[in-house]
């Protein structure tokens, strides 16, 4: 997905914060100030894509308009994948990730964007030796070695799923 860099670097931070979590100030992220310019165009899951949301996320950043699509992953990734411009955030899940990185449909956000990071659980910075990372959420978000850049921002965690 080709964004404009400006955009991009508003959005990679902030964006993902539609879930209900503000991981970053926008205002550190977006080096123009022109938020009220600004517009987050998001897909995920009825669960995070709620007007209620989007209207949290629109007062607390200064963005001048918001809008959300609710859909489920293999129509917006199909969507995605055939060069959709249509959306600047995607909630997704790790198991969607690869075909994405692949293609370059992506790009990493870098973790020092995140103001809260470094509260963040274990399940996410660390694999557990007796499964194959792959298999692990901690083994799917992350685009380095390093973990200094995640694929997806784990926003919405409940006993059996993880979206971003």
């Amino acid at each position: 997905m080709t964004i404009h860099t400006n955009r991009r670097k508003f959005l990679a931070g902030t964006g993902m914060a539609i879930g209900g979590t503000m991981l970053s100030t926008p205002s550190q992220l977006f080096a123009g100030g022109h938020l009220a310019e600004q517009q987050l165009r998001t897909v995920g899951l009825s669960v995070t894509v709620q007007e209620r949301i989007l209207n949290d996320f629109k007062a607390k950043s200064g963005v001048g308009s918001v809008s959300g699509k609710g859909d489920i992953y293999p129509n917006t990734q199909t969507e995605l994948l055939s060069g959709s411009k249509a959306y600047d955030c995607w909630e997704t899940i790790g198991e969607r990730l690869p075909a994405m990185t692949m293609t370059n449909t992506i790009k990493p956000i870098p973790t020092s964007k995140l103001s809260n990071w470094n509260s963040i659980r274990d399940t996410f910075t660390k694999t557990d030796p007796r499964m194959e990372a792959r298999a692990q959420i901690s083994g799917q978000i992350w685009a380095d070695a390093g973990q200094s850049s995640l694929w997806m921002v784990p926003t919405v965690y409940n006993f059996d799923s993880i979206g971003s």
